[in-house]
């Protein structure tokens, strides 16, 4: 069952040292995650705006063509950071995260998938904003279905979800 691979996911703010975690945001403030397994597969993250209902993909990185993110065992990563990556390659491609409060604070969501099995991103779409670059998506309803069909085709993928907040400064 899903429940036997035991993954660890953090998130962490302004930092991508463990002692950064943290569930509570200010306007601005940086994003990371911290993530382990202890078996080979695959990864996926995505940014819930529970405001304007889009599903927003943090990773795959939106200039990575191949549409999914392979994660080995027993290793400790931290994504969105170019100091933690692996290859000069990835540093070439990783999107930083800053996260945006709106007018008041709000309650956003963190969307972490994995499985063994290898499985690509959600269809998505570029976003064009005046305000913020931000990266590509879809309505969350859209990635409900779709995570749902994955779910149905794959029993060993696992979600995860964080619920975090954001503060205007």
């Amino acid at each position: 069952t899903s429940n036997a691979i035991d993954l660890k996911v953090t998130i962490l703010r302004n930092g991508t040292d463990f002692r950064h975690e943290s569930l509570e945001f200010n306007d601005g403030d940086q994003l990371f995650v911290g993530i382990k397994t202890p078996v080979n597969g695959y990864i996926a993250i995505y940014y819930i705006d529970k405001e304007t209902e889009d599903a927003f993909c943090l990773l795959p990185y939106s200039s990575d063509s191949d549409g999914q993110v392979a994660i080995a065992a027993n290793h400790e990563y931290v994504v969105f950071s170019p100091d933690m990556c692996a290859s000069p390659q990835e540093r070439a491609i990783v999107d930083e995260i800053l996260l945006p409060a709106g007018n008041e604070k709000k309650i956003d969501e963190i969307v972490v998938i994995f499985s063994n099995h290898s499985f690509f991103k959600a269809l998505d779409n570029e976003y064009i904003s005046k305000e913020h670059q931000l990266p590509r998506g879809l309505k969350t309803k859209e990635f409900n279905e779709w995570l749902n069909r994955c779910r149905s085709k794959d029993k060993d993928m696992i979600t995860i979800r964080k619920h975090i907040s954001i503060a205007k400064k």
